[in-house]
């Protein structure tokens, strides 16, 4: 047997690309990770295993409608009846089952592109094992999960609808207005000064790429970033949790950043994003095991272009130009000050960022 715990993305694409057919049964996903899979073009059947005991949010829905409306060979399957929780990747050719992938990765971006020793999937196939039971009976789960399973389009699916927000009174000392749901959080791009008045960052959250000294001087827009407060920590624990203090990256480097999370937006946008930064070291500052992170931005390290993606899609969206220094009159004149958060399911977030001010 091969033991994978690093380059798990990369392992599962080469095995699609040499397959006729893909079988894939996980409990979560992300629209993204699907989506790039469906691309390869051969027949791919996949399993949201835990939609019997999380069901399923509106937004993610109507992606994930998306981008099975985009592909013929794509099949998606709610497993209703029950939670599964596996996560099999089964590779096809010529109606045989010859390799497959279990362990513990999630078909996401989060599950499969993080750091070494993070997630684990063990190949095995014929020529691994000089035997093909195991395989058999891989294939008769597949089966199993096929009986208990329903398509996408089937009028039992009912996505879950998002609450209406409801802001409550912040207390004399805290920054952030609670949004009334634990796994929700409201998160400003402005900051508060001593006297209580609300100005944006001037190298910092929106505006991040205006600070003296930036290095990012080839990118199209300025570069941006969410802001995470100690509030957030405290108000929104499930949000946002600790990572260890000295991460390195699969090729060995050393990095400020969290594994990579999935991101869509209330206007369908789909961003690869990390939790960037530390604050908070646990157990103490001075040994820091684990910190907390101190903001959110774009985390796709292949394109280069780190959080210039976000910097220029926020400005898109305001309708101001790509270098535009953001200030409170933008951000009265869009209609909202914050963006709104929420976790979804492992590595899976939404965010809204709807132009829709505080009531």
């Amino acid at each position: 047997m091969a033991v994978l715990v690093d380059d798990l993305k990369k392992k599962v694409l080469e095995n699609t690309k040499e397959s006729d057919q893909v079988i894939i049964i996980t409990g979560y996903f992300s629209p993204d990770m699907i989506d790039e899979i469906a691309q390869i073009g051969i027949p791919f059947v996949y399993y949201y295993g835990m939609y019997g005991m999380d069901k399923i949010a509106k937004p993610v829905y109507d992606k994930l409608v998306s981008i099975n409306n985009n592909y013929r060979n794509l099949n998606l399957k709610f497993v209703h009846t029950q939670r599964v929780h596996t996560k099999c990747y089964l590779f096809y050719k010529n109606n045989k089952l010859v390799n497959a992938l279990v362990g513990s990765a999630n078909c996401s971006i989060n599950g499969l592109c993080s750091i070494e020793n993070s997630e684990m999937l063990i190949e095995l196939n014929e020529e691994e094992l000089k035997s093909n039971a195991y395989l058999l009976e891989l294939d008769e789960y597949a089966k199993e999960i096929e009986k208990i399973a329903i398509d996408i389009s089937d009028p039992m699916i009912i996505p879950k609808t998002i609450k209406k927000l409801k802001t409550h009174k912040k207390k004399s000392k805290e920054k952030v207005p609670d949004s009334g749901n634990p796994l929700s959080a409201i998160m400003p791009l402005y900051q508060v000064d001593k006297k209580g008045k609300k100005k944006t960052y001037k190298a910092g959250g929106p505006n991040w790429g205006n600070q003296n000294g930036n290095v990012a001087t080839k990118q199209d827009a300025m570069e941006a970033y969410i802001p995470i407060l100690t509030e957030h920590l405290d108000k929104y624990p499930l949000l946002f949790q600790p990572y260890p203090a000295n991460r390195l990256t699969t090729g060995g480097k050393v990095t400020r950043k969290s594994d990579p999370v999935t991101v869509i937006w209330d206007d369908g946008e789909m961003m690869t994003m990390t939790f960037q930064g530390s604050q908070r070291a646990y157990p103490s500052k001075e040994n820091p095991l684990m910190v907390y992170p101190k903001q959110l931005s774009y985390g796709d390290d292949s394109t280069r272009r780190g959080g210039a993606v976000l910097g220029k899609y926020l400005r898109k969206r305001m309708n101001v130009d790509p270098f535009h220094v953001i200030t409170i009159t933008d951000l009265k004149k869009y209609g909202r000050d914050y963006i709104l958060l929420t976790y979804v399911s492992p590595g899976l977030y939404t965010a809204d960022f709807s132009g829709t001010p505080l009531s």
